[in-house]
């Protein structure tokens, strides 16, 4: 009797630890957040709350002296769906920023 519970027990014991080490390799291989800075454009951009501009978040070139006097043009974006998240389109809006615009969105920075 004792020499047939060997086996069960063994059996048992290694389809614990694979379930363990699959269920550590399926949370270690998730994939990070984009960083805000992925863009196309000429000019690196970035977000900011500006204290001016109370409960709206604004999307410009990192370095705007590195812009000409007037090039810069403006976009005001709605967030949609009444959301006050003015960073749910960052990706969207830094983009827009990139190639030399100021983007406005409604709301804090909440995502």
């Amino acid at each position: 009797m004792t020499s047939s519970r060997l086996p069960a027990r063994l059996v048992s014991s290694l389809l614990l630890a694979c379930a363990a080490l699959a269920a550590q390799a399926q949370t270690s291989g998730t994939p990070a957040d984009p960083p805000d800075t992925a863009v196309s454009g000429p000019w690196p951009a970035l977000k900011e709350e500006v204290a001016s501009l109370p409960d709206h978040v604004v999307y410009r070139p990192a370095k705007l002296d590195a812009v000409k006097p007037r090039q810069l043009g403006l976009y005001v974006f709605g967030n949609g769906a009444c959301s006050d998240d003015g960073a749910s389109s960052r990706m969207h809006l830094l983009e827009i920023a990139s190639h030399g615009y100021v983007a406005v969105a409604l709301g804090r920075i909440r995502s």
